[in-house]
């Protein structure tokens, strides 16, 4: 008996995303695998290098995975709610299928500074 692994391999990458304080990103990421034995683990990127595993019951975190809630084979979600100013930083993503892992380009949260608060701030109206 022969046994073929698909190779795993990221088909669409998560992409950098910007929000005001309170707002709402969606990082995505796609395999092409469609394995049952998937498991993605987002990461944050401290200023200091270390990557820290975001958490399932993080506050404002929610990471949904393609067993989870009728989401696409495959397909993997990290989900930032109610955004706050210390989220703002570098993620990535490694995805393991039990024999192999990936891991995705690093992205980017920037929060955008609302203009009247830039306008007050230089002392211009």
């Amino acid at each position: 008996t022969i046994n073929v692994h698909d190779s795993l391999r990221i088909i669409e990458e998560p992409e950098s995303q910007s929000t005001y304080l309170g707002g709402n990103v969606v990082f995505k990421i796609q395999t092409a695998s469609n394995s049952n034995a998937l498991r993605f683990f987002w990461h944050r990127i401290e200023s200091d290098g270390t990557e820290v595993e975001v958490e399932k019951d993080w506050k404002h975190y929610t990471v949904i995975q393609e067993d989870e809630e009728g989401v696409d084979k495959g397909a993997g979600y990290l989900h930032i709610y109610d955004v706050q100013a210390y989220h703002e930083g570098q993620y990535r993503c490694t995805i393991h299928n039990g024999r192999d892992h990936v891991t995705s380009q690093t992205v980017n949260l920037n929060i955008i500074e609302p203009k009247f608060l830039a306008t007050l701030a230089d002392g211009k109206s």
